[in-house]
């Protein structure tokens, strides 16, 4: 495909390994089976004894994440408003364009299928429009709508992951001043992620319109609060979608 070393073939089949291998951790209940990665095969292979592991080329709850966001993008055409229609199902899907709109390709994932579509020419040459997500992803959706409906989704490999309190704002781990939290089933990765750097102690004022310290009033009159503070250039485009946003207070005079 365009100017790499894959074959819709083989890429096809790296999606079918991930979901292969996220169906199987809850069939077995928290192991992998290192044959779950594979090529792909047109004739199905004799059945043997799985060779059940701890750990898996890719764990569990990142394949899950990944797929969950893969079924969030914004679909083409007709499937715009998929998800009010009882006759669609859930599909995680990626597209590709090469340089030069000389192919696209769009691969969709379901627990039962996977679907890949390339559109390009056998010359290589280029076509302006020639995109994965106007000419091949509407080709697989349609394919998908020739399968069997089913609106089931993969298991949460709960045994893969944490459960990590995240601040709802930010998206990162709650620091201690975080004041609107969730709590979260991640990978166990999320273990090391950094806590959210945007949540800050403030001192203020009584009337909570000047920041403050002990040279501009009496320490019994500061008020502490949790603030969320975005650097300049994130908070400008911030506010035009959150009118929620409160920015920072200036600094108060100092008293004399």
């Amino acid at each position: 495909m365009g100017g790499s070393e894959n074959s819709l073939w083989e890429l096809t089949g790296v999606y079918a390994n991930m979901a292969r291998a996220l169906n199987h951790y809850s069939k077995y209940r928290g192991r992998y089976d290192a044959a779950d990665y594979h090529m792909p095969v047109y004739t199905p292979a004799e059945k043997i004894k799985p060779d059940l592991e701890k750990s898996g080329m890719i764990d569990a709850g990142s394949i899950y994440y990944t797929f969950e966001a893969m079924q969030e993008v914004m679909r083409p055409g007709e499937e715009l408003l998929w998800q009010q229609m009882a006759s669609s199902q859930r599909v995680a899907w990626k597209t590709g364009t090469s340089f030069g709109f000389r192919d696209g390709w769009a691969i969709g994932v379901t627990p039962k299928y996977v679907v890949g579509v390339w559109v390009g020419n056998t010359t290589g040459e280029g076509r302006p429009g020639l995109t994965g997500v106007s000419t091949a992803a509407p080709a697989m959706f349609e394919i998908f709508r020739l399968l069997p409906v089913t609106r089931d989704w993969f298991g949460v490999p709960v045994n893969d992951m944490v459960k990590l309190k995240i601040c709802k704002q930010s998206g990162y781990r709650a620091g201690q001043y975080c004041d609107n939290t969730e709590d979260r089933w991640m990978p166990q990765g999320g273990l090391r992620a950094p806590v959210c750097p945007y949540h800050q102690l403030v001192h203020l004022d009584k009337t909570g319109q000047w920041q403050v310290n002990a040279d501009c009033v009496p320490a019994d009159e500061i008020v502490n609060k949790s603030w969320f503070i975005l650097p300049p250039a994130m908070e400008y485009y911030f506010k035009t979608k959150n009118y929620q946003y409160k920015t920072l207070p200036l600094l108060g005079p100092i008293a004399t």
